[in-house]
């Protein structure tokens, strides 16, 4: 579906839309190797940079133990 809709999805909400998946994965504290790997295919379709991606880890982590 991401393959698809793509296209449609603005620029600037590519980013926030990353983190909300990027949450979900996250929501239980593990990232698995099965979501390690969407995690990359996520980062790589909506072009989001390493360093967004290290940000985004580490806020999501320290807010779903809270």
């Amino acid at each position: 579906m991401i393959d698809a809709a793509i296209g449609a999805i603005r620029e600037q909400t590519r980013l926030p839309l990353f983190y909300q998946y990027l949450d979900l994965i996250l929501s239980d504290g593990l990232v698995t190797p099965r979501e390690h790997k969407i995690v990359g295919y996520l980062k790589t379709k909506f072009k989001v940079t390493d360093d967004a991606v290290e940000m985004g880890l580490e806020v999501l982590l320290v807010k779903n133990r809270l």
